[in-house]
């Protein structure tokens, strides 16, 4: 009788102890919809659901790339990808017979981070470019990414099979810190379970991931230059010597691409953008310099944006009084105009 109630007593321990567990799981669970819900509601659901269309593509240089057939509206703006995963409407190959394509490549400021997509530089300089020769059809691709970097922006080239689309010109608009290597994430691909929590977390619940993601981003800025984006002469100041060996494959990258495209016929132009901050004298001069020495260097055509633009200008160009990086939609059509002016001095397009 003792034995089966001490037997009764420890079985019953058991099973509260249990039921305990399932309840602190349950409402670990409950916590976290909860999170979700309001964060679902806020700026960081917003953030999480626009981003929640980049897929990460393992690849030489791995890159985050775009969904194909996504569409998803944040802050008043549609963005939506076509089967090639590329925004912009849908098209086939068969469409760009007999047409000047033009591939742009780029980051968001190509693709047009928080501008419709006719409002982007290169969707106004293929407007600018039929409107001066009504005879030869200019067809713009972009393939611009948010956050893209300058060795995932050449690879993704590659990857797309680019040539299909028979491009006679290519347009890489880059921005002086454009080379830093992505290392984070492929140290998360070797591990697979954790890379699937991640997927899983991200297409779930992206309110909390990208909420974490931006804590993390912002931590390890702190932790690597001791300051923070925003103050951007010193973190300019810090990169280009942190990441002098990411510099260094960066501009390889180029030269190859400068190969690639001369062995295929393809016109190779780089776009450098400045930093968009009001001032007297241009304070960031002497990074422009370091890219402007090496296309020159290289015979690689370039426009570097800073060269036509007055500095003291430079905040009526801004997306936001916070955002030094974007354009706002006068600022693109005014630089659309300075690429276009430049694309017919120097290479010569005629009006028939």
């Amino acid at each position: 009788m003792t034995i089966t109630l001490l037997i009764y007593t420890i079985e019953l321990m058991k099973l509260k102890f249990l039921i305990r567990i399932a309840i602190l799981f349950f409402s670990f669970v409950i916590s976290l919809i909860i999170i979700e819900f309001i964060l679902r509601n806020t700026r960081w659901g917003q953030d999480g659901k626009f981003n929640s269309m980049y897929v990460y593509k393992k690849s030489k240089y791995s890159y985050y790339g775009l969904k194909n057939n996504f569409k998803v509206l944040y802050k008043n703006i549609e963005y939506s990808t076509n089967s090639f995963g590329l925004r912009g409407e849908e098209f086939k190959l068969d469409d760009l017979k007999d047409k000047y394509v033009i591939i742009g490549l780029g980051d968001s400021i190509m693709m047009g981070y928080n501008l419709s997509e006719k409002d982007t530089f290169l969707y106004q300089l293929g407007l600018l470019l039929n409107t001066f020769n009504e005879d030869r059809r200019f067809f713009t691709i972009n393939q611009g990414v948010s956050g893209m970097n300058l060795t995932g922006s050449i690879q993704r080239f590659y990857d797309l099979n680019s040539d299909e689309f028979n491009p006679q010109m290519i347009i890489h608009q880059i921005l002086i810190d454009d080379f830093i290597l992505y290392k984070e994430e492929e140290k998360l691909q070797n591990k697979p379970l954790i890379n699937h929590i991640k997927e899983f977390v991200k297409s779930n619940m992206y309110g909390i991931y990208f909420l974490l993601k931006y804590s993390m981003q912002k931590l390890n800025i702190y932790k690597t230059y001791g300051v923070s984006v925003s103050e951007n002469e010193s973190y300019y100041d810090k990169i280009f010597k942190v990441h002098t060996s990411d510099l260094e494959i960066s501009q390889n990258e180029i030269i190859n691409l400068k190969r690639y495209c001369d062995s295929k016929g393809y016109i190779l132009i780089y776009v450098i953008f400045p930093v968009l901050e009001s001032s007297k004298e241009y304070q960031y001069t002497s990074y422009h310099k370091i890219w402007d020495d090496f296309f020159e260097k290289n015979n690689i055509l370039y426009i570097d944006l800073i060269n036509h633009l007055s500095s003291d200008n430079l905040n009526e160009y801004k997306l936001t009084d916070e955002d030094k990086v974007h354009p706002n939609a006068f600022a693109t059509q005014l630089f659309a105009k300075i690429i276009y002016q430049n694309i017919i001095i120097h290479l010569y397009f005629s009006r028939k």
